[in-house]
């Protein structure tokens, strides 16, 4: 996560770099060049969270234009500018080696997340202070809740997507261990591609270089591709300063952030740290967790890998090799969506299916084992807690129905799996509305629908509402196939599981489709308000 100040107390001691290449127009991926940078020092090695805030950020500069400013980034295009800049970097002459999301955030980050969620909801009151007396400020907007397993789908499906990997812990640490591997097999420099301060300080090999995403500028002319950037050697600077770790001294900056580098380190070097129980915090949370997935079953580790960073942690809380005391709740951490703070939080739609995937995962862990998750209550963090209970199964039940109904009532040659899908996020999504005393037209439902964007508030909030009935459903999804990996599915959870793994993309989820018309949702809407009327 990184700490706070470090990177622009150390900004003089980088050296900018500027790199120059080709680009590929071909796209193909010739394996001798490849293996040639390999054992020349050529790889980068990425920060994946970093990354794509990156993108998201360069996106929201080219498209923030006041009044005319995107509400809500387009998905597609931040997964398109985050394959063009991995074609860059290989253009420039480091091979993409590996991208690291994480999969795992330790538990003495807690307070730190939950500070991240209201500075969210911070945002998300601001932007809706109305400028006139119903519209909502399209500038000043959260980046969008599912942008980073958006750009991990973005990169599978392009020819980097061997290197993803969603790792147990936090992707800083295992970058340093992946250079310090290099460096040992090789002799030769990695390239860490971040913009976590951590990798400034931490142990990550003798000749390893940081490349910081801030700052980092990219163009293209004629031929030629060009990335400059600051890039710090942190071996280096340890060595110069005359320590053998810039942690000491990094800790040091961390507790007064208005201490330089240089008096930081003269301050690390007079004081003996070696019974300081804060600075051993301090260290540790800097350290790779002692939690791995070496012990696990391989098949299960593969859908570990493959699940989004938010599930993913959930799933490996609940690993019996996980260092979780018993009396611990597992965690999730669902990040506020684009809605009216004012409201009840939009994660209400979507929740009985939520409930159901977590009480199934519940049911292999002892009694005492619940789940806590963390959503926006009001203009505060919440932890709503799950526990085991029998019906799960009866539930499981209700969903294959109501998703195998709809997909005979919609047919895959009448509509596409992303508008099924959109259309029972939909009926969940009014059904919440409904319940709580709110009604929507059939107009807005169609530009909801349509994903047009929307014109009131109430729509901002319905949209969020169906967003999270579809990832309520992605959740499920995810988790059943961590279900049939651990312990296998019965016929009835693997007609569930066959229905649900026709979910598309997010990218296709949420944004909208040349098929998404007037004519096909107007219909189908004045059917979703019968439906809601009737219950």
């Amino acid at each position: 996560m990184g700490i706070p100040g470090l990177t622009l107390r150390l900004l003089n001691r980088g050296q900018w770099t500027t790199l120059e290449g080709r680009p590929q127009h071909s796209g193909a991926d010739d394996k001798a060049e490849r293996d040639e940078r390999d054992q020349h020092g050529q790889i980068a090695i990425i920060d994946g969270p970093g990354l794509a805030y990156h993108v998201c950020g360069g996106y929201r500069e080219d498209h923030n234009s006041g009044a005319a400013a995107d509400l809500r980034p387009s998905y597609r295009d931040i997964g398109r500018r985050t394959t063009e800049f991995l074609e860059d970097i290989e253009a420039v002459g480091l091979n993409i080696h590996a991208i690291y999301f994480d999969g795992v955030l330790p538990h003495t980050k807690l307070a730190t997340r939950k500070q991240r969620l209201e500075k969210i909801m911070s945002q998300l009151k601001e932007a809706n202070q109305p400028i006139t007396a119903n519209v909502i400020s399209r500038n000043r907007f959260p980046d969008p809740p599912f942008l980073v397993p958006a750009v991990i789908e973005a990169i599978k499906s392009s020819r980097f997507k061997e290197s993803v990997r969603v790792v147990p812990a936090e992707a800083d640490s295992y970058c340093a261990e992946e250079a310090i591997a290099y460096e040992t097999r090789t002799g030769k420099m990695a390239t860490i591609i971040t913009n976590d301060s951590d990798l400034l300080v931490q142990a990550s090999g003798r000749q390893t270089r940081i490349m910081l995403l801030t700052g980092l500028v990219r163009n293209r002319e004629l031929d030629t591709v060009k990335a400059e950037a600051n890039v710090f050697f942190p071996a280096k600077l340890a060595s110069a300063a005359y320590v053998d770790s810039l942690i000491p001294t990094a800790f040091f900056m961390s507790q007064d952030y208005h201490l330089s580098f240089d008096a930081a380190v003269a301050k690390a070097k007079k004081t003996p740290l070696q019974n300081d129980t804060e600075f051993a915090s301090f260290q540790k949370e800097l350290e790779k967790p002692d939690y791995s997935t070496l012990e696990v079953n391989a098949s299960v580790v593969e859908v570990l890998e493959q699940m989004d960073p938010r599930i993913a942690e959930l799933a490996h809380q609940l690993m019996p090799e996980f260092p979780r005391t018993r009396d611990q709740p597992a965690n999730i951490f669902l990040v506020p969506l684009l809605e009216d703070v004012s409201k009840f939080s939009a994660w209400i739609s979507g929740q009985n299916i939520r409930n159901a995937a977590y009480r199934m995962v519940l049911s292999h862990q002892p009694r005492s084992c619940c789940i806590e998750e963390y959503t926006r209550r009001g203009i505060s963090v919440h932890a709503e807690t799950y526990r085991s209970k029998p019906a799960w199964r009866e539930d499981m039940e209700h969903y294959t129905s109501i998703i195998s109904g709809v997909r005979d009532f919609l047919p895959p040659r009448k509509a596409t799996a992303a508008q099924r899908f959109n259309y029972i996020a939909m009926y969940y999504a009014l059904a919440a509305f409904a319940e709580r005393g709110h009604v929507l037209s059939q107009e807005e439902i169609i530009r909801i629908l349509m994903k047009d964007g929307p014109e009131s508030r109430e729509e901002l909030h319905a949209s969020a509402m169906c967003q999270a009935a579809i990832y309520s459903l992605r959740i499920l999804k995810q988790l059943l196939t961590l279900e049939k990996a651990r312990h296998g599915l019965d016929e009835e959870l693997s007609t569930l599981e066959d229905l649900l793994e026709e979910m598309p993309p997010l990218s296709a989820l949420l944004e909208r489709d040349a098929a998404d018309t007037v004519d096909f949702w107007e219909d189908l809407a004045e059917g979703l308000l019968g439906t809601i009327d009737q219950e």
